[in-house]
């Protein structure tokens, strides 16, 4: 903006050297009113001639002085905020009025016409660069916030009038989380460099999906990925958008395998824990930094389910307050768990697919299952080890099934007792 005030800066003092000319002129009224308007104060006009001529000795020192006036401003402008920036300009005018008032006589109506024009275009150009620097500064915030939240929210927030509400409060969320499996060993096994660039290809991949969804990216902890919906805009189908997204990134991530695998790179798995409830979402953190994120017990939980698909073999667990918030999906329930730190117990559940397109057979293996865990609950293991083995053999290999059936072949060949209270579930950290 600076060269750019200083460019017209020089070109108006050129104008005025009578190297260019240019007129202005501004009548308010007609008729035989317009010769009287020609000279009246709000008509401008640069005149070349030389009676007019600034670099002449008509004009000397006050020319030059109205001169460093609008350079003075042209200077000044582009460091300074709109409000600043009118008041002055406003004093430039006064000052300009002052010097051709107590100049030199015989100059001071070129003066006069020549200095408001300079601040009036001075001003003009200051004016439309900020507005040109807030279109594009506009441009490269969504850009970036692009990256993080959708595009169409970003977009929606500019054009809100409404601050966009920052300050921690209590909001129902459901809070995702999307982990490599085996990452470790995987890391092992590729220079920093190909780790890097199979990284940020898995990354590219969930985010897009997350944002395609409508979800907000919290942040990236190694090879894990937090995002969550419902913040910082309400969403009142945030348990289906964070399914959708979930099931998606499956179905991306398979195809993003595939590709790895034909480059010589090595495969992977993901597991997915979500979990819906009430969070605090805010701003947080210290005065050196601040980040927009969500903490809570529903946070815990989602983590918590992302390691348990591991435990269980199956991409994506949801918690009991995700399902209940989907009655159009079926899910096939896995276990009653434990979570450390919590003193309820957490009901998961493995997605399947939305009710409307699930045909029979599959109803009919879901309900054998949810039989079989019933007995399993009641202590009857060898019934619900006799309805495992069915849904395996009816099923195929399922490691859900295989899981249950070590676990009641146990109870059954050591005789023991299931704890009361724990109905089935296990603990984890």
């Amino acid at each position: 903006m600076l060269v750019v005030l200083l460019s017209v800066f020089g070109a108006l003092t050129l104008t005025a050297s009578g190297l260019f000319r240019m007129n202005m002129s501004i009548t308010t009224s007609a008729g035989a009113a317009v010769a009287e308007a020609r000279d009246a104060l709000i008509s401008f006009g640069v005149r070349t001639d030389s009676y007019a001529n600034p670099f002449g000795e008509q004009a000397g020192s006050t020319f030059w002085a109205a001169q460093m006036l609008c350079l003075v401003l042209a200077l000044g402008l582009p460091f300074l905020r709109p409000i600043r920036a009118s008041l002055i300009t406003g004093l430039a005018v006064v000052g300009v009025i002052l010097v051709s008032l107590y100049g030199d006589v015989r100059s001071s109506g070129f003066l006069l016409q020549f200095g408001l024009l300079s601040v009036f275009l001075l001003f003009v150009t200051y004016v439309l660069l900020s507005f040109y620097g807030e279109l594009v500064d506009r441009r490269r915030l969504t850009q970036v916030f692009s990256q993080y939240i959708p595009p169409e929210l970003v977009a929606a927030y500019s054009r809100s009038n409404k601050p966009i509400d920052l300050d921690g409060e209590a909001r129902d969320i459901t809070v995702m989380f999307c982990d490599i499996e085996g990452f470790t060993t995987i890391s092992e096994r590729l220079d920093p460099r190909a780790l890097a660039q199979w990284l940020n290809q898995y990354f590219s991949v969930v985010s897009q999906v997350i944002v395609r969804h409508n979800g907000t990216i919290d942040k990236y902890m190694g090879d894990s990925v937090m995002a969550f919906w419902g913040a910082p805009v309400h969403n009142d189908n945030h348990a289906r958008d964070t399914l959708a997204a979930a099931m998606e990134i499956v179905r991306e991530l398979d195809a993003l395998c595939r590709k790895l695998s034909r480059e010589g790179l090595p495969e992977f798995r993901v597991g997915i824990g979500i979990s819906s409830g009430v969070c605090n979402v805010g701003n947080m953190g210290s005065e050196f930094r601040m980040a927009y994120t969500v903490v809570g017990d529903t946070v815990n939980v989602a983590e918590r389910l992302e390691r348990q698909t591991r435990t269980y073999k199956v991409p994506v667990i949801v918690s009991e307050s995700t399902a209940r918030q989907l009655p159009d999906m079926l899910f096939r329930e896995l276990d009653v768990v434990h979570v450390k730190g919590r003193h309820s117990h957490v009901k998961i559940f493995q997605p399947i697919r939305p009710r409307r397109a699930v045909d029979e057979e599959t109803r009919r293996l879901l309900a054998m299952h949810s039989q079989a865990l019933s007995h399993y609950r009641a202590g009857e293991y060898a019934a619900a080890y006799s309805q495992f083995e069915q849904l395996r053999e009816i099923g195929g290999d399922d490691p859900v099934y295989d899981m249950y059936l070590k676990r009641t072949a146990e109870y059954l060949e050591g005789g023991l007792v299931q704890p009361s209270g724990e109905l089935g579930g296990r603990a984890y950290h």
